[in-house]
């Protein structure tokens, strides 16, 4: 079971999940209810940003909002996201 704080990699190139892999890993952090991930995991598939940019996030600055603002770690630019539809869902 995953615990918050807890992810460590030893990824250090680009490497990406398939599809099918992409769902089995939400499933498995569905059912362990391990909310923190699973919301990481959603957006950072949906808009295409690293770990770094989300991992400050609060739950605060996703919901009720109708965008979401991060500013890049890599790059230090701000970047607003319009909330997609389904992110109430996450």
């Amino acid at each position: 079971s995953l615990k918050k704080g807890t992810m460590k990699t030893k990824i250090r190139a680009s490497e990406h999940l398939e599809d099918f892999e992409v769902r089995k890993l939400l499933r498995l952090l569905q059912s362990e209810e391990q909310w923190h991930y699973y919301v990481l995991v959603r957006l950072g598939i949906s808009v295409a940003l690293r770990y770094s940019d989300l991992q400050n996030l609060k739950w605060k600055d996703i919901i009720g909002r109708n965008y979401l603002t991060i500013q890049e770690t890599k790059t230090g630019k701000l970047e607003k996201y319009p909330q997609a539809p389904n992110w109430s869902k996450i």
